[in-house]
């Protein structure tokens, strides 16, 4: 599992995105997908994944590039099995890869009409109802373009390096208390519900939050947790502050208002304007 920075991961993608074009995506050491942007799965791959052995094929084509990155440690640019090209860089610290960041579901327009006809014959319209429309909505760009997109992921990569945007959870401990506060982050949490849940006493409680987050006291991190929450609710959503404030669990607007700018130096509202 990762730890990562949702606020600031979530911009970088999205900056990526905007000057592309093109879905980036956050993947753990586990090939699960963590964060992307745009979030929606791209259409035609939504489309085909829908059949298990399809998604299959996905999957595996993913895993089988991300151990092929691990040990080349740098971005390789690759077709997946249907054809269309991807590139992923890996992310690693000190005890080796962690993550990736990856982006994908392109047609190279050097061969772009030939991989459309394969596509066409493999994926038919009885089968796969609207794919054809899927299938000419795949984005187009020259290896030209795509070998700079893939320096730019790898430029990209090595800022949430080395910012530490992206680490390893320190411990079982740590990413059971970070669930349960997700879980019930949009109320009060206590003490003792937390050592009741992590089956820990007080002492032992304060004691790895001190050596692995360096917070002994409780309270203050899951503000912090419930800030980090309503930072990713600013941009991700068109609801309002009070409502996001309610949602992370902040019974009093005012109280929020306040915690946040302490925290992050701007208002809530101006926080979502410049990042939105």
């Amino acid at each position: 599992m990762l730890h990562y920075d949702t606020a600031k991961l979530h911009k970088i993608l999205k900056d990526f995105y905007t000057l592309t074009k093109i879905k980036i995506v956050l993947i753990d050491n586990e090939f699960n997908e963590l964060l992307a942007y745009p979030s929606e799965r791209f259409e035609f791959c939504d489309r085909i994944r829908k059949n298990l052995t399809n998604n299959a094929n996905c999957v595996n084509c993913d895993r089988d590039a991300c151990i092929r990155c691990a040990k080349q440690k740098e971005v390789i640019l690759y077709r997946c099995y249907t054809g269309l090209m991807e590139a992923i860089v890996p992310i690693y610290d000190q005890k080796g890869v962690i993550g990736y960041i990856m982006f994908g579901q392109i047609l190279a327009s050097e061969d772009s009409d030939e991989i459309k006809k394969q596509l066409y014959k493999k994926y038919t319209e009885q089968s796969y109802p609207g794919i054809q429309e899927a299938i000419e909505r795949i984005p187009i760009y020259s290896m030209k373009e795509l070998n700079a997109a893939a320096t730019l992921l790898q430029a990209l990569t090595a800022l949430v390096i080395s910012n530490r945007w992206v680490a390893p959870d320190k411990t079982e401990f740590i990413r059971r208390l970070d669930q349960y506060i997700e879980n019930n982050i949009n109320r009060p949490i206590t003490v003792d519900e937390i050592c009741e849940e992590l089956g820990v006493g007080r002492t032992y409680l304060y004691k790895m939050a001190k050596k692995y987050i360096g917070e002994s006291k409780i309270a203050e991190y899951i503000r912090k947790r419930r800030i980090e929450h309503s930072k990713k609710l600013l941009v991700d959503t068109n609801d309002s502050i009070a409502d996001i404030a309610s949602a992370v669990g902040f019974t009093d607007y005012v109280h929020f208002a306040r915690t946040f700018k302490q925290n992050c130096g701007v208002s809530a509202k101006n926080y979502r304007k410049m990042n939105k």
